[in-house]
């Protein structure tokens, strides 16, 4: 449980890699019903350590949370990205910094992620 829904996937093998990700990003295009030219929302963070290609997928529902376009104290300046989805939280603003708490990051990051339900759904439907 990494407080967001989130894939990991790993390989040694490049073109494997490449070709199950094409498939998982085609599958998630006809869960959200979107043409082949248009890309699933979703953040991804890559690394090649020993050999092995590490991909990790945030799959998300919205590109920022509802406390985002908020006025006055109740606005939290936090659009998560992929290093903020991957866990060091950017705040452009001092105010955001010092107030930000565990329950807070949390429920900004369950506000923008995908389901895990719905990931189950995608991920039973790959080949």
């Amino acid at each position: 449980n990494y407080g967001r829904t989130v894939l990991i996937i790993e390989s040694s093998d490049k073109s494997s890699l490449t070709e199950f990700l094409n498939t998982l990003f085609t599958q998630l295009r006809k869960k959200y019903s979107l043409p082949s030219e248009i890309e699933p929302k979703m953040n991804l963070l890559c690394s090649f350590q020993e050999d092995i290609w590490r991909i990790i997928i945030f799959p998300r529902t919205k590109h920022r949370p509802d406390s985002y376009f908020k006025t006055g104290e109740e606005q939290i300046l936090v659009s998560p990205a992929s290093i903020d989805m991957g866990g060091l939280i950017i705040t452009p603003r001092e105010k955001d910094f010092m107030t930000l708490d565990a329950k807070t990051i949390e429920k900004i990051f369950h506000e923008v992620s995908e389901k895990p339900e719905f990931v189950e759904k995608v991920l039973q439907g790959l080949p």
